[in-house]
């Protein structure tokens, strides 16, 4: 269910999984204290990058036409039946992507729906935005988490991740947690969340990969502040 290596009810002696405004997400069952493991996960989906990359370079040689990184990823996801997990993902706010990404999106979604009559264009716009607002990056591949993605984005976050080269996932608290709190990470890169001092720019960066505005606690402070 967890897709975690450690067991459920270890899991969650630990953390609750709750509804919340933005989904569900993970809140603290005890006391949590810095530097304790609190999940070890497998990925649902990852799609590595040299797998796209191989269908752009055979598209180009054997058909003489470009195909985009989208357009691959799209493939990708249908061929590894990625399709009906991604159903259970939200995606985020369409308006609020960068336009050029969009673009790419709706455009892969609808080439790739043309080729393969068994999909609904629809439904493959869905998991590619899906895809885009939930997935975690790792050294050369992309990946969804069933309980992973649960946790929000905090610009002043209290965990943080670690993804290994195969695509397992370990969650770990960043300083200690109080029973009752919520958890939450950085979706930002590392280099991002050091770049990223300034409240715009977090904001920007968030909204136009991620498809939403953040409001953590940190921004809303900034907010009041300036």
């Amino acid at each position: 269910l967890l897709g975690s290596i450690r067991s459920s009810e270890v899991f969650l002696r630990m953390v609750s999984i709750v509804d919340g405004p933005f989904g569900r997400s993970l809140v603290a069952a005890r006391n949590l204290q810095e530097g304790e493991l609190i999940l070890k996960e497998s990925p649902c989906v990852r799609l590595l990058d040299r797998d796209a990359m191989d269908i752009q370079m055979c598209s180009l040689v054997l058909e003489e036409r470009e195909v985009l990184r989208y357009e691959a990823l799209a493939s990708l996801l249908i061929e590894r039946a990625g399709l009906s997990v991604t159903e259970q993902f939200c995606e985020g706010d369409t308006s609020l992507f960068e336009p050029k990404l969009m673009q790419e999106i709706e455009a892969a979604a609808r080439q790739v729906s043309t080729e393969v009559a068994a999909v609904d264009e629809r439904q493959l716009l869905h998991a590619l935005l899906a895809f885009q607002s939930n997935a975690w990056r790792g050294s050369g591949y992309g990946a969804l988490y069933t309980t992973l993605c649960m946790v929000n984005h905090s610009c002043a976050p209290n965990a943080w991740t670690l993804l290994d080269e195969h695509g397992q996932a370990q969650l770990f608290v960043k300083h200690d947690i109080p029973e009752g709190s919520e958890i939450f990470v950085s979706y930002l890169p590392a280099g991002q969340q050091q770049a990223a001092v300034d409240r715009t720019l977090r904001q920007k960066l968030l909204a136009e990969n991620w498809g939403f505005a953040c409001g953590c606690q940190r921004c809303l402070q900034e907010d009041l502040a300036s």
